[in-house]
């Protein structure tokens, strides 16, 4: 897939930002971290993407790409807090924070060290892997707890992108920790899956965020 295809794919996630910071102020604040999270991932693919297709330069793909994982992490765990699917909060919102600290020391051993080295992989997954679990604990938690239709339901629209886009995501990532794809011929369908799936995501999370009920008024 060429450099503007993908950042074309990847652009989609500025509808359901776009939509976010437009519904802000009148949605339920429990939803406030899943808007950041939109907001974050477009600031995200835009810094990262932009400069590759102008310039070619892909630098800032390392440097954005390093980063999100913990922060993109955080900010789903403080929304998993906000909607109650999680109880202990300390410990579990330490986690981005702390991984990080483990990542930015251990990295230093690689050369170049911190930005995209092969170490990241492992807390790609994990953390992708623990957000998916959240993510169906959401959505089976949602069929016991409302009578809200599924399609209209904002929580179980949310897991729903949510799992679609990771799963993929951490599998190929458990690919890429077996050396089992590395130098293959099937890398760019790979690529060109994932980026599929992650703009349909984006989409989906785009009705969830028109579903998102407003603020109560009394």
């Amino acid at each position: 897939m060429n450099p503007n295809t993908s950042f074309a794919l990847a652009m989609s996630c500025f509808i359901p930002a776009l939509l976010g910071i437009i519904r802000y102020r009148k949605i339920d604040n429990v939803y406030y971290p899943f808007i950041w999270v939109m907001v974050y991932d477009f600031i995200s693919e835009f810094t990262a993407g932009l400069p590759s297709v102008v310039s070619q330069y892909n630098g800032m793909i390392d440097i954005m790409y390093t980063f999100y994982p913990f922060i993109s992490s955080f900010l789903y765990l403080l929304f998993f807090i906000r909607i109650k699917l999680i109880k202990n909060h300390l410990p579990i919102i330490l986690m981005p924070p702390v991984a990080f600290g483990f990542y930015a020391l251990f990295s230093m051993q690689y050369d170049p060290p911190f930005f995209s080295t092969p170490l990241l992989i492992y807390f790609d997954a994990g953390f992708g892997l623990f957000n998916i679990i959240m993510a169906i604990l959401l959505m089976g938690s949602q069929v016991t707890q409302t009578k809200t239709p599924a399609f209209k339901n904002p929580k179980i629209i949310i897991a729903f992108g949510y799992i679609l886009m990771n799963t993929f995501f951490v599998f190929v990532k458990l690919l890429m920790l077996g050396h089992i794809v590395e130098g293959s011929a099937i890398n760019n369908d790979i690529y060109t899956i994932f980026k599929v799936l992650n703009s349909s995501s984006y989409l989906i999370y785009a009705w969830a965020i028109i579903c998102i009920p407003l603020k109560m008024k009394y």
